[in-house]
């Protein structure tokens, strides 16, 4: 498939939906919309809920109509609460059959409950200086019956799925792209949530390390912080993103932190439309918005 010129983005999050529309056509990405309401979609859950279906699909047509959007395909960021990620130790020469296999395996030691089938699983090779043996990679698994709700959703309103991803792989994508100096830097990638900080180590632009951490209050967020710049060694800087930071907070963590904390700014190298239209509810600061613009600039 093309990759098509103009693409929404969204994100959902546990308590938060937020959508983008960017148009790919020209040498620069220019953003056309953005917004966020409520996240009323049942993921994760093994109950029917037709009401909160019904209440995206109005918010989301409004959105649509709103902006005069003429996207085609959507990408979609899922909250990595919603999934399932863990790393697993491989044989760097193991055949596919027998990575597919091992994957399987170790899902049903999870979910012994569930089969293997009521999941849809992909790998990403976790890339180590200087490499290991085995080496490590990182899987990521979503229920069937949630990929094929967000699938169901988007064909009511006409779009197609372009490309289903972890939220905080879609913030990557736009560090990467705003932040080219990236693939030669040591970096941490912090995304924060409701009661979640997702972290990433990343090593001249590859993946080193993925965890994350679960935090109730902001003294606890400030805390983890330190900790990172204090257990790392060699970080260039924190790159902080997600619906959670704010510039209080984040001034409190530059505070208390001996590394350098950016805000990632996911539309440094993106153009604004001079026919944005902001709803008078928006004044997010861009940061809120890395994973969703991501996911937008995302290509295949």
């Amino acid at each position: 498939m093309a990759d098509p010129d103009r693409m929404i983005g969204l994100s959902i999050f546990g308590n938060l939906v937020q959508a983008v529309e960017i148009d790919h056509a020209g040498a620069t990405p220019v953003l056309l919309a953005i917004d966020e309401w409520e996240n009323t979609i049942p993921l994760g859950s093994t109950e029917e809920d037709d009401f909160g279906v019904h209440e995206f699909d109005e918010y989301f047509s409004a959105f649509l109509k709103v902006n005069r959007t003429q996207s085609r395909y959507a990408s979609v960021a899922l909250d990595t609460s919603f999934l399932f990620l863990h790393t697993v130790p491989m044989e760097a020469n193991i055949e596919e059959s027998e990575r597919t296999d091992q994957m399987t395996w170790e899902l049903s030691q999870y979910f012994p409950d569930a089969p293997p089938s009521d999941f849809v699983t992909a790998s990403h090779l976790v890339q180590r200086d200087p490499p290991e043996s085995p080496s490590e990679h990182l899987c990521v698994s979503i229920r069937k019956r949630d990929a094929a709700l967000i699938e169901t959703m988007l064909r009511r309103h006409g779009l197609k799925l372009h490309v289903l991803d972890v939220d905080h792989f879609s913030a990557e994508t736009a560090l990467r792209a705003n932040y080219p100096d990236s693939s030669r830097r040591f970096l941490v990638l912090v995304g924060l949530k409701e009661k979640r900080m997702d972290l990433s180590l990343i090593r001249n632009g590859n993946l080193e390390e993925y965890s994350y951490r679960l935090v109730q209050t902001e003294k606890e967020i400030i805390e983890q912080f330190a900790s990172i710049s204090r257990d790392y060694t060699g970080i260039h800087a924190i790159a902080a993103y997600g619906p959670k930071l704010d510039r209080d907070l984040l001034v409190e963590i530059r505070h208390n932190c001996s590394t350098l904390v950016e805000a990632l700014n996911p539309l440094r190298h993106v153009n604004v439309s001079e026919t944005l239209r902001l709803a008078n509810h928006l004044r997010a600061p861009a940061y809120r918005f890395a994973s969703t613009v991501g996911v937008a600039l995302r290509e295949s």
